[in-house]
């Protein structure tokens, strides 16, 4: 330490808190959510789902039907701004493995029974 000089003790106490800070987050900022189980679809949600799809009403955010679908509503979406129309302008996504699709139905899992001919197995 230079000579004359004294060590404010408030910048001591902040280094620690930002440290601890750093340390609490890290974990959270590496961590995956734990893979929700998903109840798999009944006939009649598969026909509903591939009737969507096939409307092309998939979320242009993550590409999965889900209630508000396109919308800041997406559980893609990790934060974002909206437009005075509630559109959204910007926005960032979370992670991949980070966010919940518990909720949400995909393309593949609409098609899982249908075969490369688009015909169900027999």
């Amino acid at each position: 330490m230079p000579r004359g000089y004294t060590v404010n003790p408030l910048d001591q106490a902040a280094r620690d808190t930002i440290r601890t800070a750093q340390h609490l987050l890290a974990p959270a900022a590496t961590s995956a959510l734990p893979a929700a189980a998903r109840p798999a679809l009944t006939d009649q949600e598969k026909r509903d789902a591939g009737e969507l799809v096939s409307a092309g009403k998939m979320c242009a955010f993550c590409a999965g039907l889900h209630v508000g679908a396109s919308t800041p509503a997406c559980p893609r979406l990790a934060a974002g701004k909206v437009n005075g129309d509630g559109i959204v302008t910007e926005f960032s996504f979370w992670p991949d493995g980070q966010w919940d699709t518990s909720r949400i139905v995909f393309v593949a899992d609409v098609a899982e029974d249908v075969d490369e001919d688009g015909k169900e197995p027999t």
